[in-house]
């Protein structure tokens, strides 16, 4: 289901820019809050700086003052800012913190710094006017806190909201997919017996839309030019059945004539052959022509097929052709009925085996199995000899299509035979397929529905 999805690529891509906009906000939201909070407690301090310097100069009594004022600092439900020192304008210390100074903190300060005391981080600041220096400070842990907070938060957030946004993304690119499914399936469901399926349109004016016109615009281009090629192939076998046969029949009254010259008697064998291919050619063209309409009307009756391959076998050891060949048929039993036409299975058999004849090597063999598993009764043929060549494997129940090999080049024919074989059993309800084909061997496979007594 997740296999190069669409709909995972939209959700992970909709995470992905919103988690990195997202994150860009966090971050200048928080260094904006910090600035914000940073300069409110500068302005504070700064405040309470300048006030204290000018009580300082304005009063004699400073110790008095500078006391009182440190007093009202430390009253506060949250000690967020503390006075530090004061010295006076003669360098003498009017007052400093008994805990938390330390000369060595403020020696080398300038206007500010931040030292780490056993109460924490401390930002102290150094003010001047008249000669009066005053150190405040302020506690980073509780002026800061907000932002910290917020940077907390937004911690959490971040990984929420980008859940959510990829759970939105994937619905929205499921929204967004289902007319495109929908087209999709009609596409896969078309073939070649059904090719008037149309993508449902739905009167819809956006890019979907215009997608399934062009679709069905296809599919009735498609549609007409098969019923042409396929009109014109049932009516091209017909029409030629009539002349072969009078050819044929010509030409074995010719063979018949006595007195006709050896060289012509031969000439009548060679032309009556092709006779004999053209005549399987329409044949065969005439009957896949009826498979394409849907309009074979075959017999359905019980058939031992096991009696029928050992009876096509006989006859394939009686020709010339299986002289060097060792034809063994391994059986798991003598009874295995299914039902159909027993003329269309002789058929299918009768291509197997010549193909595995014809690809065979000198003093090769060939090798018939039956055996029976669940309902299904499966009979492989497999054959020494040339192999077909892995890019072609897939194309080999095509129509007029031969190897480009010396297999083909050995085998001449019109390419016909495995796809007349695949559509007998398939309008049976079975299938021929290619098990394998590798290291000197080439194994076919056909199946057929056991039938059910």
């Amino acid at each position: 289901m997740f296999r190069k999805s669409y709909r995972l690529k939209v959700a992970a891509w909709s995470a992905l820019v919103s988690g990195i906009v997202l994150l860009v906000f966090m971050v200048f939201t928080v260094r904006l809050m910090r600035d914000e909070q940073r300069g409110l407690t500068e302005h504070d301090v700064g405040a309470l700086a300048n006030m204290l310097l000018i009580e300082l100069s304005m009063h004699e009594a400073a110790g008095e003052t500078v006391t009182e004022f440190a007093d009202a600092m430390s009253r506060q439900p949250e000690a967020q800012l503390l006075l530090f020192a004061v010295i006076a304008p003669d360098g003498r210390y009017i007052y400093h913190d008994n805990y938390l100074w330390k000369d060595q903190y403020f020696n080398s300060m300038e206007e500010q710094r931040s030292v780490v005391t056993d109460n924490g981080e401390w930002r102290i600041r150094r003010y001047r006017l008249q000669g009066w220096e005053v150190f405040i400070g302020n506690k980073l842990e509780d002026t800061e806190h907000e932002y910290i907070e917020m940077a907390q938060a937004f911690s959490v957030a971040l990984p929420i909201s980008l859940l959510l946004i990829a759970a939105g993304g994937w619905w929205i690119a499921w929204q967004s997919m289902r007319p495109i499914q929908s087209i999709s399936k009609v596409i896969s469901d078309v073939e070649s017996k059904n090719l008037s399926q149309r993508v449902p349109e739905s009167n819809r004016e956006d890019e979907i839309g215009s997608l399934a016109k062009s679709i069905n615009q296809m599919l009735e281009r498609v549609e007409r030019g098969y019923q042409q090629a396929r009109r014109f192939t049932a009516d091209a076998s017909h029409e030629l059945r009539t002349p072969l046969a009078i050819l044929q029949a010509e030409l074995e009254n010719r063979l018949g004539d006595d007195e006709a010259r050896k060289e012509d008697q031969q000439a009548y064998v060679r032309m009556l052959e092709e006779v004999h291919q053209l005549k399987t050619l329409t044949h065969t063209l005439l009957f896949l022509s009826r498979v394409d309409a849907g309009i074979v009307e075959i017999e359905r009756k019980p058939v031992q097929l096991i009696q029928m391959i050992e009876h096509i076998l006989e006859e394939f050891r009686e020709m010339p052709e299986t002289e060097n060949l060792t034809i063994e048929f391994e059986k798991e039993n003598d009874y295995n009925e299914v039902i159909g036409d027993a003329q269309l299975f002789r058929q299918v058999v009768f291509n197997l085996v010549q193909n595995a004849v014809k690809y065979n090597r000198e003093g090769g063999k060939i090798l018939l199995q039956s055996s029976t598993r669940e309902e299904l009764v499966q009979v492989t043929i497999g054959n020494n000899g040339a192999i077909v060549p892995e890019n072609e494997q897939k194309r080999i129940f095509d129509r007029f299509f031969t190897c480009r090999t010396e297999r083909g080049r050995k085998a001449g024919g019109f390419g016909l035979g495995l796809n007349l074989a695949r559509e007998i059993a398939r309008i049976h309800g079975g299938d021929v397929m290619l098990v394998s084909s590798k290291d000197d061997w080439t194994e076919f496979a056909f199946i057929l529905p056991k039938y059910a007594h």
